[in-house]
């Protein structure tokens, strides 16, 4: 029998003052700390509603980041899980994260209308949603997801970025992009009225891939090659230590937030 272990952690990280970053894994949205869970393939949880495994990362500031992305994945996770389902297919999971992302969007919107300190606020929105058929991606903002397979790494989404656009435009290189002063400046995210979630079949699930699901806090200080070395250690929960310790290593300057998934 196939099954999932499942390893998530958010840190404020050595520089930051305050955490904005929120993930969520299964029911659990949290802001700080470390969880893990086991499930197999076939779990009746997975079979009837489907498992998201998200982050969101905060903009807008200490008070406004935070309660971005905790809004992002608290309504997400309400949205998402209210329908009662004995099974639910990829493609109603697909239409049922959408809603949930878009409620979470007006959510967002009708907040930072409310309370002009939080007008600005935005956050990210990134993750995967197991079913019964396999998983989806789906992403707005620049948090990532990636597979490990055989030990070669692929990312599985697109950022949403100037610098990225520019890049796929074929009017600025990678190495330029990353040394961008604007390579953080967002061009979609949840709390824009422009908001759109990129949502799609993942690549068939094998024995042995490991997904990751993290903020550019993580991956935007760790090299595409350490990432993969990294990602390929045996023991888990070693490597989300490893992971959190490179990007501590690197510089450490934003929050840090990862989920990883391993398929057994």
């Amino acid at each position: 029998m196939r099954q999932f272990r499942i390893v998530g952690r958010t840190e404020t990280g050595p520089v930051r003052k305050a955490n904005e970053d929120h993930i969520l894994v299964g029911r659990f949205v949290k802001n700080r700390g470390q969880m893990a869970i086991s499930l197999d393939a076939d779990d009746e949880f997975i079979l009837a509603h489907g498992l998201l495994l998200a982050v969101a990362d905060g903009v807008g500031g200490q008070a406004g980041g935070a309660q971005a992305s905790r809004l992002a994945l608290s309504v997400l996770n309400r949205e998402f899980y209210v329908p009662v389902n004995d099974t639910t297919s990829s493609h109603e999971a697909l239409e049922r994260i959408q809603i949930a992302a878009s409620v979470a969007n007006q959510a967002i919107l009708i907040r930072s209308a409310e309370e002009p300190m939080l007008r600005s606020m935005a956050a990210t929105l990134t993750g995967i949603c197991l079913t019964q058929e396999g998983y989806l991606v789906f992403n707005a903002g620049d948090s990532r997801v990636y597979r490990l397979r055989g030990g070669y790494l692929k990312q599985l989404t697109e950022d949403d970025t100037v610098t990225a656009h520019a890049v796929r435009a074929g009017a600025m290189t990678r190495k330029e992009a990353h040394e961008s002063p604007i390579r953080h400046t967002l061009t979609n995210a949840l709390g824009s009225m422009d908001f759109t979630l990129e949502i799609k079949e993942g690549p068939e699930l094998w024995p042995g891939d490991r997904i990751l699901v993290c903020s550019d806090g993580l991956h935007d200080l760790i090299s595409h090659e350490e990432l993969e070395e990294i990602l390929a250690g045996m023991d888990l929960d070693k490597t989300l230590d490893l992971l959190f310790q490179a990007a501590v290593d690197g510089g450490g300057h934003d929050n840090i937030s990862a989920v990883i998934l391993a398929a057994i």
